[in-house]
Order: C-alpha cells, then structure tokens, then sequence
C-alpha cells in the first residue's frame, strides 16, 4: 500500500494533501501516532506518522528542522496532521519543512479519531500481506511443479511469461547471451540499471531498467538479479514498466527467479564434472599414461580432437604482477583459452594452478600454432583493462601424431625449464628455438653445469641473487633500463645503480659481448636448475 492507496480508505475521506504532492507512491508498512519527538528511537522506514502537532509545539526552529531531518533519514513515509480545538490550522513553517524534505503532509479533521485512521491502514495492510502471502504459496506449488519436470530455460521464462503477461528474458551478461519469450524486446544493445528499494518478501535485488536499442530507442523494464556464487552476470528482465507491475507480479518473478538460480546451480555442477573429466583425460594424454592406441584413440574421441592427424602442444604459463591479484588467475587463464579458442578451433586443454596447456589437433600449417599469433593474441589481453596486470611465458612445441603427443609435451616442459623462471617475460618461445640449449636439458649433475659458469657471474648469483636477476633481465631485454625496469617493477635508476655496483664489485661488463653472453647462458643454467631442482 502507497499513500495514494491509503487516501482511499474510509477514513481518510476528509483528507487533504498539503505538501509532497509528488511523492504519494511511497510505501506504507505501518502507522503510529507521535507522542514523542525521539522517533530515532521507535520509527521505522515507510511509517506513516499521525500528529495532531501537541507533541513538537515546544520545540524551537532549530529543534523543528533536526526533527524533520531524522524524519527524512528513517524513511518516514509521510504525515497525516489531524486538527483538534488547540492547532485549528498546519503551521506554516511544517508545511516548508514537508516540502523542503519531500514529505507527504495530509491534513485530516478533527472529527477523525486516531484509531479509525489506525484501523483502516493496519486492516488494509493485514489484508494485503495475507493476499500476498496466498499469492506467494499458489505461486510456489507452481513453481515446483514445474521443477519436477526438470525445465529449459525456455520453458521457465514461458511459464513465467504466461503468469504475468509480459515477455521475458534471461540475460548472461559475461558470455553475453540472451534467451527470450520474443526477439524484439530483447534485442537490446545496453542498459542502465537503478536499483530499487527491497520490499518485504524479496530476498533478490530488483532494478529499474533502460534498455537502449541499436535504433536509438528506449524502453523500461523490470529487472531482478538472479543471484550466482561466482558474479553478478545473469538478469531475468521483465519487459514491463515496474509501476505497471504490482506486488503479485514481482513475488511471481522472484519466485521464478529462484528457480532459475536452481537450473544454473544444475549447469554449473555439470559443466565443472565435464570440466574435470576432460581437464584429468588432456593431462592423462599429456603425460603419455594410456598404455595402449585403442585408449589412446577413445581419449581423443571424447575430448572431440579425433579428426586430424596433427598434434602439437603449447604451454602457457602466468604470473600476476601484484600478488594481490593472485585469486584472478583462473580469469587470466579462461581469457587466455577464450582469446586462443577465436583462432584456433580444435584444441582440448588442461589447466594448472598458473598454467593452460592447450592440444592442437589439425590438418595442415593453417591450424598449425604459430609464434606470431600466439604472441599477438596474449599482447591483446595483456592491454584488456578488464584483466588484472600478468606476464606470461608461452612455449610451443613440434608436431607429432596421435601417439607421440607424449613427446612434444616434454618439449614444451624443456622450454619451460630453461626459459620459465620466476618471472616470465612475456615470451613466446618454439622448441626450435632452443638450438644448442638443448645439451643442457640431457645434462644430470647440476653442479657440473655450475662449474661451467663464469666464476665472477657465479659468485654474483651465489652472493647477491637480485642482483644476478636484475643483470640478466637486462641482457634478455637487450640492454633497455625502461623495459627492464618494467619487467621487474623497478625504477630505471634502480636498476642502473644495481648494474653499476655489479661492474665496480663483480668487473662484469654488460657491454663487452662476452660477458653479455656469459650471462645469458648463466640466466639459462640457473632457471634450469630452478625448475629442475
């Protein structure tokens, strides 16, 4: 019930409206005479507040204006001013300060007794609360009803298009899809979203909306959130104008709502059971455990990567550059799978704590992945300001059929050791690249490997680890500070004083081309021996 609902019943028959005549479709969900001007301490929001003004007669103008901003802050719904044989007529400073707020003022008479106006508005609303409640039990046995027919989508959004006579739709606002009872009103291209106030009995989040077309026209609509544990991406839009729509209409939609909350529940339990299985299937194929062709060949038919006789791996691996940012990996990843996925169409993938690895099946060089797209495509999402900062190190590996693809993994694993590290540079980087690197992968004692590193470049790694880091990420970067700097969120002069101090203590030049190289390949032994040990 609003204030104009309220000016219907029989004992508001001699009411009339002094102030906030634009502001009759507040709420009322209770009234109470004011006996007291502590209403901090006994009033709640959508109240409406009868005075006959014997309660606020000693305060002063300060006092007064305090009063009615406590009013304003609780919500009060509005004022019904009765006049008896002491106040015969609304003060005027009450009626400036109604209007100042925003504050329906309703003058009633004399004649009128408290419990006539308090009966009518507590009676109208038992009565709506009970018609509501009713609605709600007659619309929950529906909704379960349907339930147990384990429904579409579509199928609820029609049934609920059939309650309330408006067309529907379920908007995925991530992916972004729509499913709709009618094309046209959904075709829309954006929205702007106003949240409006909870009513009883709602438990979801309720909008008005503006949806804007791609012809430059406008509609509104109903919008309620359909709650996901992961984000606020899916919407169930009404298309109707929320003052068209009563309270029964948006106890209907809630409840439908849920039931859609419940089928996304459904989807999303399925899809991470799909997820696992294939995830574990790519990982078991990867590491080479199906013993022989025929489970090899029933692998590669469930994850739909049977039709070519191709195969090739890439291992994309991340690290986000504040730690802070660490719980948005699997965003990074599902982007990096989504980006690849837009060039690439026949890979299954698995995906670790920080990596993607992805198994390419295809016919011919066309499918084949390649370093250039491979690197332009994780430029991209590096510059997508929707994605936390991340550097990556990409690692691509030969071809092989279906039978070998235990071998080229290994490949990508070997480009790993050597080019990974802690910190990846945002590399992209093909077996052959590894040229004569690849003696060190067959090399078993490490400290043999050591013994073969410069002794001043090994004494700095063994004395001084940063600073070792910070002269190699120099070299790799080919003598840039800014890009080093970047790399290692350093300030340049940062890293040009640590270069400095290595030249004076350690008598390594950075610019003699052997020392440059000595570098290089210590930077390769040590990231080896990282991930190896």
């Amino acid at each position: 019930m609003n204030i104009r609902d309220a000016m219907k019943l029989p004992s508001f028959a001699s009411a009339e409206i002094v102030a906030g005549t634009d502001q009759l479709d507040r709420t009322v969900t209770s009234a109470m005479v004011l006996e007291a001007v502590d209403i901090e301490s006994w009033a709640k929001r959508g109240q409406l507040l009868i005075t006959s003004y014997f309660a606020l007669q000693s305060l002063d103008e300060t006092e007064l204006e305090a009063f009615f901003q406590k009013i304003d802050d609780i919500g009060i719904s509005g004022i019904i001013f009765k006049t008896d044989r002491l106040v015969r007529r609304i003060p005027l400073s009450m009626v400036e300060l109604c209007e100042r707020h925003d504050i329906p003022l309703l003058s009633v008479s004399k004649e009128v007794r408290y419990e006539e106006l308090l009966m009518d508005i507590f009676g109208n609303l038992l009565e709506s609360n009970l018609t509501l409640l009713n609605h709600f039990y007659d619309v929950h046995q529906q909704v379960m009803e349907l339930a147990s027919t384990q429904p579409t989508i579509y199928q609820i959004l029609a049934s609920l298009k059939h309650a309330i006579s408006a067309e529907v739709t379920f908007f995925d606002r991530a992916t972004p899809s729509k499913t709709s009872t009618a094309n046209a009103p959904s075709d829309f291209a954006s929205w702007k979203l106003a949240r409006l106030e909870s009513e009883r009995y709602q438990s979801f989040t309720h909008y008005r909306a503006i949806l804007e077309y791609e012809d430059g026209h406008r509609k509104i609509a109903s919008v309620v959130e359909v709650p996901d544990r992961e984000s606020d991406r899916y919407y169930l839009v009404v298309h109707a104008d929320p003052n068209d729509l009563d309270r029964t209409d948006a106890i209907t939609a809630e409840s439908f709502a849920n039931l859609l909350q419940i089928e996304l529940l459904k989807q999303s339990a399925l899809a991470h059971e799909r997820f696992t299985q294939h995830n574990n299937t790519t990982l078991d194929l990867l590491l080479n455990r199906y013993p022989s062709h025929d489970e090899i060949d029933s692998a590669l038919k469930n994850l739909e990567i049977d039709r070519f006789p191709l195969y090739q791996v890439a291992l994309i691996a991340i690290r986000m550059a504040h730690s802070e940012d660490d719980h948005r990996k699997p965003d990074v990843l599902e982007a990096i799978r989504r980006s690849m996925r837009t060039r690439y169409a026949h890979f299954a993938y698995f995906v670790g704590n920080d990596r993607i690895v992805l198994l390419n099946n295809y016919e011919d060089e066309s499918g084949q992945f390649k370093k250039g797209t491979v690197r332009s495509l994780l430029a991209a999402l590096r510059e997508d300001d929707s994605l936390p900062e991340f550097t990556h190190i990409a690692a691509i590996s030969e071809s092989s059929d279906r039978y070998s693809i235990g071998n080229v993994n290994k490949e990508v694993l070997d480009i790993y050791q050597i080019f990974g590290g802690s910190a990846p540079r945002n590399r992209c980087v093909s077996y052959s690249d590894l040229g004569c690197l690849r003696a060190f992968l067959n090399v078993e004692d490490f400290e043999e490997l050591r013994s073969s590193i410069d002794p001043r470049i090994l004494k700095l790694h063994d004395e001084n680890v940063e600073q070792f880091a910070t002269l190699v990420a120099l070299c790799e970067n080919n003598l840039h500070y800014q890009e080093t700097a970047q790399q290692l969120f350093l300030h340049p002069k940062t890293v040009r004083y640590r270069v400095n101090q290595i030249e004076a203590v350690y008598d390594v030049d950075v610019h003699d081309p052997d020392d440059f190289l000595q570098i290089l390949l210590a930077g390769r032994i040590m990231t080896l021996a990282e991930n190896v040990g």
